[in-house]
């Protein structure tokens, strides 16, 4: 059911027309991970401008063969922009791949981003 949830939310998301998401991994990149590794990205959404601290610590950010190691708090970049650094230590699974999913959804939009990391 979830996975159903989230590749609608993700098909929603498309008919959009623009990402309101973006991410950067800050450290740790690699073309194939393996258990134990160490990754650093800063997510950053744009949201509507009248969004709150509250409201943005709503915001889900859920992980599959990946550990959330450390989270920084949000912090508006300016209105309606707003970013968070995420550190993570790389676990594992049975699927082949890590991924961080962030997601948002309010009565006005809805975000949706899924990071995969390759593991080998």
């Amino acid at each position: 059911m979830v996975r159903i949830i989230a590749v609608l939310i993700f098909l929603f998301s498309g008919i959009a027309g623009h990402s309101q998401v973006s991410y950067k991994i800050l450290s740790g990149e690699k073309l194939v991970y393996a258990p134990n590794d160490e990754i650093c990205i800063r997510f950053q959404l744009t949201v509507d401008p009248q969004s709150c601290h509250d409201g943005m610590e709503k915001t889900g950010i859920y992980a599959s063969g990946i550990q959330i190691q450390e989270k920084s708090a949000w912090t508006e970049l300016k209105k309606g922009l707003w970013q968070i650094t995420v550190r993570c230590r790389i676990t594992g699974n049975k699927k082949g791949f890590g991924q961080l999913t962030i997601v948002r959804k309010t009565d006005k939009q809805d975000l949706f981003e899924q990071v995969k990391f390759k593991l080998g």
